[in-house]
């Protein structure tokens, strides 16, 4: 069992490299230079490749080949990739991935134009895969597009709260992060297996994962080490963004230490000493356990999505995946 369980984790890994090698070649090239050299900067440094690892074995999971939703995680790994420069724009990033974010690399109006072109050309790749369910897929995949720039739009929102609720939260990073993932999943599935019953159990998965990655990568912010996450340490709390971290810190602080975390949105630039003192108050409040206890709901629940699918090696992969993120 443990040697199969090892030769398909590597199985998986090459085809999330070749999905990722996909989204390198699709663009090289190709003219003008002023759009695609940009593209090519982004590509240069991988990510992770959750979002394709996911279509991949949702497919996989209810019988299907890899290799029949590999343009639809290609399409998955774009639109991503779209989402990620245009995000960096917004919150003005230094970094994404160890390197200069790309409008910090070139210019706003050259990373704007190439996170468009990655979203139009990620419907490109996805209809090469969805041919018995078209329509369903593409209107499916455009919610999700929407659905993201909505999560966006309630980000910025927040930025003029004085207050912001978990709930509240919560809703806008299913938008912004976990609904790509939930996304991934159920497309996996839907176009490897067109009528598969177990589709609605792989969305669930997908969405609670997506929760527990992004609540995990606000703990991160404040917890870890920059070269362990590739962008600057505190970079939320220096961009005064309410995320799950503070708005987990405000709803358990005291009325004094409420004034504390206000002075921080109010302060004109903050400085290293406000990020050491923030991390100080939320050692107190116990931020830290008190997100790990939310996000280990997040995976319990996206490991009971999968109760009922049938036992293989791709389920089990799945459930590791969802385990990993208990890691720190």
């Amino acid at each position: 069992m443990k040697d199969e369980t090892i030769n398909f984790e590597n199985e998986v890994t090459k085809e999330v490299l070749l999905v990722t090698a996909n989204a390198q070649n699709a663009f090289r090239g190709k003219h003008p230079i002023e759009l695609y050299d940009v593209i090519n900067y982004f590509f240069n440094k991988r990510g992770k490749g959750l979002r394709p690892a996911m279509a991949l074995l949702a497919g996989s999971a209810v019988g299907g080949r890899f290799e029949t939703v590999r343009n639809a995680a290609l399409a998955v790994e774009l639109a991503h990739a779209a989402s990620l420069i245009h995000d960096d724009i917004i919150d003005k990033a230094l970094l994404r991935r160890g390197v200069p974010a790309v409008h910090r690399a070139y210019s706003v109006n050259s990373a704007l134009l190439a996170g468009d072109a990655l979203l139009t050309s990620s419907y490109e790749y996805l209809v090469k895969d969805a041919i018995v369910n078209t329509s369903t897929v593409v209107s499916i995949f455009s919610n999700a597009a929407r659905t993201l720039c909505e999560g966006e739009a309630l980000d910025l929102g927040f930025e003029k709260c004085e207050y912001v609720s978990l709930k509240e939260y919560e809703e806008m990073i299913y938008k912004k992060t976990a609904q790509l993932f939930e996304t991934a999943c159920f497309l996996g599935a839907l176009i490897a297996k067109p009528k598969t019953k177990y589709a609605e159990c792989l969305r669930g998965y997908g969405k609670a994962i997506g929760m527990a990655f992004q609540i995990r990568d606000d703990l991160l912010d404040l917890i870890s080490e920059e070269e362990h996450i590739g962008k600057n340490i505190g970079s939320d709390f220096f961009q005064k963004k309410k995320n799950y971290v503070y708005v987990c810190a405000y709803k358990y602080a005291s009325p004094s230490e409420k004034m504390v975390l206000d002075s921080f949105m109010k302060k004109q630039k903050l400085t290293n000493k406000d990020f050491l003192k923030y991390k100080n108050l939320c050692n107190l409040l116990k931020v830290k356990e008190r997100t790990i206890q939310d996000i280990q709901k997040y995976i319990s629940s996206a490991i009971k999505s999968l109760f009922e699918l049938k036992e293989s090696p791709s389920k089990r992969l799945l459930i590791k995946m969802a385990q990993d993120l208990d890691k720190f």
